[in-house]
């Protein structure tokens, strides 16, 4: 491998180093000069491999974050909607021919879980799903309600 760094490239290298310049401005002044076409990385890389002193933090990183603004809400909501699941689930009675298995579930049946998941008797509820969630309307019902600060207390 040909190295193109020579004696005086690495002794102006040196002198722009600690002279405080970036590596970019490093870079330029050293391919002005020499003709060479070393890039900002390229300084970086032989200015670590030299043992030069490292640089302190950058400007930009030193900069206080600016704060985040702030949106205002398109509209003011009063409630907040959660998804509720209930500890247990009688629903195998009501769900269309006993729900249907992980196999026979397609993309319109209801997700709605029934039963214990590690028997094999677990099914999922198979009613049409309502667009945009994955359940059927009275799952719906049940999976997500408005929160108000009356019920949250």
């Amino acid at each position: 491998m040909i190295s193109h760094w020579s004696d005086d490239t690495i002794g102006y290298l040196r002198e722009c180093w600690d002279a405080g310049w970036s590596a970019a401005k490093c870079a330029k002044a050293i391919n002005d000069k020499f003709g060479m076409r070393f890039s900002r990385n390229a300084i970086i890389g032989k200015a670590h491999r030299l043992g030069l002193a490292k640089r302190k933090q950058s400007t930009r990183q030193a900069a206080a974050p600016k704060p985040v603004r702030q949106s205002a809400p398109a509209f003011k909501q009063r409630g907040k909607l959660v998804l509720l699941r209930p500890a247990a689930d009688d629903d195998a009675a009501d769900a269309p021919n006993g729900g249907v298995t992980c196999a026979e579930l397609l993309p319109h049946h209801c997700r709605w879980p029934l039963g214990d998941p590690k028997l094999p008797s677990f099914r999922y509820c198979g009613s049409p799903a309502i667009e945009p969630y994955p359940y059927c309307a009275r799952h719906v019902r049940v999976a997500y309600r408005i929160m108000t600060e009356e019920s949250a207390a």
